[in-house]
């Protein structure tokens, strides 16, 4: 049968006067809670120390702690039912799935960047802009229909010059 562990992250946010003593007895709790599911501890360790975004309960920072363990499926949740019991301690906490690479603290290894191409535009057939009607020309933001206007960009003012000069 082939090992159907995977590798997880438990991040934690503790409240900042927390004792040694009592911080100490809430990650005992977590680590028999990972053992009755046979998981091996990777690392678990205080991050660090912050000024919250908001307030959370009554406190404006907070200690970060991570926990990183390989598990089965269902440990995840089991640990989470624990972080659960000690709401008065523990003011948020996050579950996330990571690769081996990650759960050691390696960085994972980049795939070689693909060998650049050359004349290839951001429409992927060789040209960086698509061909314009007329002759490929821009015209200036003061121009419509090939004539400059230096009297602003309504429609109606340039209807209005064409009449005035059918009348001359």
């Amino acid at each position: 049968m082939t090992d159907k562990r995977n590798f997880y992250e438990t991040l934690y946010l503790v409240r900042p006067d927390m004792g040694e003593d009592e911080l100490s007895a809430i990650q005992g709790k977590l680590a028999a809670a990972l053992k009755e599911n046979e998981a091996e501890t990777i690392r678990n360790e205080k991050w660090d120390e912050r000024d919250l975004a908001y307030e959370v309960r009554g406190y404006r920072r907070g200690a970060y702690h991570i926990l990183t363990y390989k598990a089965l499926p269902g440990a995840p949740a089991a640990l989470e039912k624990h972080l659960g019991f000690y709401k008065s301690d523990i003011m948020r906490f996050i579950t996330v799935s990571v690769d081996e690479d990650q759960a050691h603290g390696r960085e994972p290894e980049k795939p070689p960047a693909p060998p650049p191409v050359e004349n290839e535009g951001r429409d992927g057939r060789g040209g960086h802009t698509r061909e314009r009607e007329g002759g490929g020309q821009r015209r200036s933001s003061g121009q419509r229909n090939g004539r400059a206007s230096d009297e602003g960009s309504s429609p109606w003012k340039s209807a209005r010059r064409e009449k005035e000069g059918e009348r001359k």
